[in-house]
Formats: structure tokens, sequence, C-alpha cells
């Protein structure tokens, strides 16, 4: 099974939720490419995070940044497990009164967890991760940047912070990818000081895929981007996100997004001069 996990997001969606309810956490151990909000109720046993391993008692909640690796081991089914993943979408504001938020979490290096067995929390992080599930999106976005808003400016500073090292090589691939020029597999790994051979066993065994899919699942979310973003004609969209011809661009984004490009503008089109 993979590591890290590519986290897919809605074009009109930053946020995904999922609520278990008396179940045990028996995830893999994982990461996502995505930031993390993890909360367990009336939990008990063994947390892994990174090369830590500690107890966790009660009910706690912990902010994972992006590859950073983690499970749980627990002695009995937890009351409550809601997972929260946002990505850099939630970060991408301008509004001057979430900056102090938004910079401290681009920078956070560390894991954030947090006891929620005390009264005093049960407004500012229990009952909105309770919540989440069955809000609605907009609700779920100013209730996830509440909780970071209270994690940043706790007035207790009771938060414990687990030292945790991230994947680096990831991130620095897909910011590699990412950019205008095209990119081969043979710069990638050049970038990366490793060989081709080592690339290629690293793209299985942490994201378990191969170069071809990884670079389609980056470029065609640029295009989803420019479709719900911009006016640029398609074949210019195609042509930015580094296809060869502008069929091979449909019927690629038709497999990844389900839609063609004309039908992903016209359902996201809103977003056109946002």
């Amino acid at each position: 099974m993979a590591n890290i996990k590519l986290t897919r997001f809605s074009p009109n969606r930053s946020i995904r939720v999922h609520h278990l309810k008396n179940s045990s956490p028996m995830f893999e151990l994982h990461a996502h490419d995505s930031y993390e909000l993890i909360m367990l109720t009336n939990c008990k046993g063994k947390r892994y995070i990174g090369d830590s391993v500690s107890r966790t008692e009660g009910s706690e909640l912990l902010l994972i940044p992006p590859y950073v690796r983690h499970t749980w081991d627990c002695e009995s089914k937890a009351q409550d497990i809601v997972v929260v993943l946002f990505g850099n979408e939630l970060l991408d504001t301008s509004i001057p009164e979430l900056q102090p938020t938004m910079h401290w979490l681009k920078t956070i290096n560390q894991v954030v967890a947090l006891s929620l067995d005390t009264k005093c929390k049960e407004s500012l992080y229990k009952t909105p991760m309770l919540e989440m599930k069955r809000s609605n999106s907009v609700e779920q976005v100013t209730k996830v940047i509440s909780i970071l808003n209270s994690l940043r400016t706790s007035c207790d500073k009771t938060e414990s912070y687990i030292t945790a090292t991230p994947q680096t090589w990831i991130p620095r691939l897909i910011e590699y990818i990412s950019a205008d020029e095209v990119r081969s597999f043979t710069d990638c790994a050049s970038t990366l000081n490793v060989s081709e051979s080592s690339l290629k066993r690293l793209l299985k065994k942490e994201l378990d895929t191969n170069f071809t899919e990884l670079y389609r699942h980056i470029r065609i979310k640029k295009a989803q981007r420019l479709l719900a973003r911009t006016s640029i004609p398609i074949s210019i969209i195609a042509e930015q996100s580094n296809f060869n011809s502008i069929r091979s661009f449909n019927e690629a984004f038709k497999i990844y997004s389900s839609l063609t490009p004309k039908q992903f503008r016209i359902e996201y089109q809103w977003r056109l001069n946002w």
C-alpha cells in the first residue's frame, strides 16, 4: 500500500471530511500531501507520528502537516474519529485578518497535539469538529479557520508539539513538475540527485504510482484551476499544461475528471474572474 496519499479536492471545495463512529483507527502508517486535523474521542492506546511513539488517553486533536507519517494503535474503539483534510486552496487567501494564521500554518514544521479532556476545549475544538461532517461547505471552512486560529493563539499554551520530519523529496518533485516548463523523468531524477531506477522505486513505494501518472495528476490539476478561474481558451490551457495536442489533453482530462474540459468549465464557470 502507498504511504503517501495524494488528496483530490473538487474545484469548488478546499476541505474533505470523514467521520467514523465507534471505530478503531486501523490506518496503515501513512501521510497526506495535504494538512490534516484529526480528532479522536474516548480513545486509549499508542500513536505513531514520524519516528515518535507515545501514549494517547481520552480525547485529543492533532494538526499534522503534509508528508508526516502517522497512525494509531488503540486498545478499544474510539467513540468518534473525525478527519479533516485541507490543502493549499484553503491557504490561498488575501484576507488581512487571516494572514497571521495562514503564515503560521505555512511555516509550521511540527505536529500539534492537544488534549480535549477539559471543559474549556469543548466549544473551541470538540463541538465544531463533531459538527463538521453535517455542516455545509462554507460552515466547514469557517470552522476549520476558527480551529486553526484557536490553536495558534491558545491562551493557556498547553499544546504539546511532536517533532516529526516530513518527507521532503515529494514536495520538491511536485513543485518541480508544477512549473510551466516540460519536465522529463530524467530531469526530475537529476533535480532530486537520484538515479532514474531509484526514483522509479520511490514513486512505487511511497505513492503507489509511476512518473507518467503523477505527471498527469499534477498537470490536470493545473488545467482544472485555469479552466475554473480564467477565460483562457482551452487550446491554450492544453498547451500550458504541457500536452502535445488538444486531443490528448481532452482524453486525459476526461479520464481524470469524468468531464470534458468544456463541460468542466461550464460546471465551474462561477469561478471566472474570482
